[in-house]
């Protein structure tokens, strides 16, 4: 890490995720990032505008999500930090874009579901045997979903936070819904094309 920050602006040039990242660091950043990592004010001014959207309309909020490609080429070429991201209700808090974008309601909706959710993961993973290959992918897609949790409210939005995490709730379902026997890989495989393998050999 200190070489890349050391290296950056006079060896070479970071890519701009890598410098957003190590911008908490001090080194000679992009304009746009050489207050980022210790200021946050970017945020702090997007939550009071949708705190404001909330106030306006609570029970159905401002249009529900929406960002395209247009959308990210008008961000871009205007450099228009906080009407690009209001617009395309990108509030880098996902359970503020929920109360921001649906209403109240929706809000409390998501709040209900993503309970749900996790009470049925640690239901079925406390319930699940483990060491077999069920466990570890469910262990994998739990954890995924944890990742996005932990970081929903300095990221994400109504769209993208609810689209992972229901994706890999999805996932988790189907492997915790499979057959808890261990089917051995390989040994499956070989019984499976066992008969056949016999009846070419007669």
């Amino acid at each position: 890490i200190g070489v890349l920050c050391l290296g950056q602006g006079t060896l070479f040039e970071l890519p701009q995720p890598t410098q957003r990242v190590l911008s908490v660091f001090p080194g000679k950043w992009d304009y746009r990032y050489e207050r980022y990592g210790m200021n946050d004010e970017f945020r702090r001014e997007l939550r009071l505008i949708g705190l404001d959207v909330i106030r306006r309309s609570p029970y159905f909020g401002r249009k529900g999500y929406s960002m395209d490609v247009e959308t990210l080429s008008w961000i871009s070429a205007r450099n228009a930090m906080y009407e690009g991201h209001i617009y395309a209700g990108n509030w880098h808090n996902a359970w503020l874009s929920f109360a921001a974008d649906f209403g109240i309601p929706g809000f409390l909706f998501a709040i209900l579901f993503f309970v749900a959710m996790g009470r049925e993961i640690v239901s079925r993973l406390s319930r699940m045997p483990t060491g077999t290959w069920q466990h570890t992918c469910a262990l994998y897609y739990s954890s995924s979903i944890a990742l996005q949790l932990a970081i929903s409210y300095v990221s994400g939005t109504s769209c993208t936070l609810f689209y992972y995490c229901a994706l890999h709730f999805a996932m988790f379902l189907l492997v915790t819904n499979s057959t808890h026997r261990d089917i051995g890989g390989v040994d499956f495989a070989w019984q499976s094309f066992k008969p056949t393998c016999e009846r070419v050999n007669q």
